[in-house]
């Protein structure tokens, strides 16, 4: 599962370093369905209050992770991961439940890892304004799903590695002006859709393990994504060539490249180049 945690995000190909927490450390709590009243509501307001209280509690029920921020109350973390329940007074199970999560206002975060989410239900989540973490990965989505998801104006983390998104499906990545993380492990995305990636400037985590990306669409990487910290390439047909140009990423952190085609000597090159910059590599952990 994907949440604001890196190492599990790192380990699934997920997330810019952050573990997969179910709480944001100070500020969630799982909810008992009930939601803190305040001094002063409105008719309208006190309504949307109650329909939120009773919306979580049956999403509880049904054994979905439901998660209200303290400073304010209101939802605003969902996590339907393998979610596959029985909700008897839902439209049909899945998508019944993502209508109910859609109905939180605040909702900033949405897992829905491993669900047979597809493309006929992202209106319901492109109407979530406030979304900045949403993990598709393992979901049913393909391009178009993909790009109806880019409308999202606060939309800052998008785990979707292992979807049927292609280079089609990024021709839109501009639109998603705050993405700081972008994840696409063992898609096919190949070297044609490093040139929309590359517009996506205010990334600083890209998941590009085990895709068809080769040497040919690192120089465009490097010139587009001056941010870049975190960056997967595992699993991909980088050579020693490639790891020239991945001289020029000055401001990496940590990088991936277990399994590719690149040599001890390459490797020994670009880590006295990058010394600040952690390298993981046929030794190391497999990411």
């Amino acid at each position: 599962m994907f949440h604001r945690n890196p190492a599990r995000a790192q380990s699934h190909g997920g997330g810019l370093s952050v573990p997969g927490v179910l709480i944001r450390v100070g500020l969630l709590a799982a909810t008992c369905g009930v939601l803190p009243s305040e001094s002063v509501l409105s008719a309208d307001e006190n309504d949307g209050r109650l329909a939120e209280a009773e919306a979580a509690r049956e999403l509880r029920e049904a054994g979905v992770r439901v998660f209200l921020d303290l400073k304010t109350g209101r939802v605003s973390e969902v996590n339907l991961d393998d979610f596959d329940g029985n909700l008897d007074d839902f439209d049909g199970n899945l998508k019944g439940a993502l209508k109910k999560a859609a109905t939180f206002s605040e909702l900033t975060d949405l897992s829905l890892e491993a669900t047979a989410v597809d493309d006929g239900m992202i209106p319901v989540i492109a109407n979530l304004k406030k979304l900045e973490w949403l993990n598709l990965y393992r979901t049913r989505i393909s391009d178009a799903g993909f790009r109806a998801i880019l409308s999202l104006p606060s939309l800052t983390h998008l785990p979707a590695g292992e979807t049927k998104i292609t280079d089609g499906g990024l021709a839109d990545l501009n639109r998603a002006e705050k993405l700081r993380y972008l994840g696409l492990r063992g898609t096919a995305v190949s070297d044609r859709g490093a040139a929309s990636i590359a517009k996506c400037e205010g990334l600083t985590g890209l998941h590009l393990g085990a895709t068809r990306i080769t040497d040919d669409a690192l120089p465009l990487l490097r010139d587009g994504l001056p941010n870049l910290q975190e960056l997967w390439l595992h699993d991909t047909a980088v050579t020693d060539a490639g790891l020239e140009v991945l001289k020029g990423f000055s401001r990496l952190r940590k990088l991936y490249l277990q399994r590719t085609r690149t040599t001890v000597t390459g490797v020994a090159a670009l880590r006295r180049a990058l010394p600040d910059c952690d390298i993981y590599w046929e030794s190391d952990p497999k990411p």
